[in-house]
């Protein structure tokens, strides 16, 4: 199943939480992941042990809905370093994920971790900085003092955030689960437009960014909406919540995920389950199934099949 500080095997955030009850073993997975409304997905990652408390985690991924509502294809990377310091563990990573004609989105993150023989808690924290691809601004925008400013120009915009969350998990026996929330406070809107006299939209709140973007926020409000890629998106908050049972070569998780995006504020709900099953002593397949409802669209199903090695 999903480690806790991953909402799923595309999302590009690091891995917060290794797993627990386990000898440290490196590792490499594959997963690749379609769903009924042509969109595609796959993500690759690697996991190195340098000593017994110390390992190096990295991890790549492409995403195509280019044939969706959102016309969006993304790809991404992330690398970090994990240390245990016995009951605490640290890592630190960064990351980048772009999508060529719409942004480019470069993030810090660190998580610090308690953990014990059953239970473990982490405090995580993300910084994230958006450059948006320069594009035609036009419209008469409503300011919140009640001014209106007409903007006929080429934009070029970018944007930061900070995002805090938690993660809990537990491990005992054939048994696992995790718990996680984040939850995203975003600056102003900083822009530079090719004509004069726009100085009024230099600084702008979401309200007013929506006025004159829409071709930006649109597309990022769509791509949120679709389980292949939320993660790789600008997020308002998330929360996931998974349990696995698996008493020997066989296992089955169970795996909720809640997301809303920033500029639409639009939710969605995904539900999947997924079969694990080993192929040799060192090297386990999975298939995901799973479906996902929001507020902008109707159910989408999606399916997924994955391969694990440890070395």
């Amino acid at each position: 199943m999903n480690s806790i500080s991953c909402a799923g095997l595309l999302a590009l955030s690091m891995a917060a939480i290794p797993a627990l009850a386990e000898e440290p073993r490196s590792s490499a997975g594959i997963y690749a992941e379609v769903d009924n409304e042509d969109g595609f997905g796959i993500a690759g990652d690697l996991t190195l042990h340098a000593t017994e408390r110390t390992s190096w985690h990295a991890a790549a991924s492409y995403v195509d809905s280019s044939s969706q509502l959102a016309a969006v294809d993304t790809r991404g990377f992330d690398t970090s370093i994990y240390h245990d310091f016995g009951a605490f563990g640290l890592e630190i990573g960064l990351g980048i994920w772009s999508s060529p004609d719409l942004l480019e989105a470069r993030h810090a993150e660190a998580s610090l971790d308690w953990h014990g023989e059953v239970w473990t808690l982490a405090v995580l924290t993300q910084l994230r900085r958006s450059d948006f691809a320069p594009f035609q601004a036009s419209g008469t925008v409503t300011l919140r003092d009640g001014r209106q400013v007409t903007v006929s120009a080429t934009a070029d915009c970018s944007s930061d955030d900070m995002g805090v969350g938690f993660g809990l998990a537990f491990a005992s026996g054939a048994w696992d689960g995790y718990l996680r929330g984040m939850s995203y406070d975003y600056d102003e809107t900083r822009c530079q437009f090719s004509s004069p006299g726009l100085e009024a939209l230099a600084r702008t709140r979401r309200e007013a960014f929506r006025q004159f973007a829409p071709l930006i926020t649109e597309r990022l409000s769509a791509y949120a909406a679709v389980r292949i890629g939320v993660e790789n998106t600008l997020l308002k908050d998330s929360w996931s919540a998974g349990v696995g049972y698996r008493p020997g070569r066989t296992g089955f998780s169970l795996d909720y995920a809640h997301y809303r995006e920033f500029f639409g504020g639009l939710g969605s709900d995904a539900l999947s389950g997924r079969v694990t099953f080993a192929l040799t002593d060192s090297v386990d397949g999975s298939l995901t199934l799973g479906a996902m409802e929001g507020d902008a669209f109707d159910t989408i199903v999606f399916g997924g099949v994955g391969l694990r090695t440890k070395f």
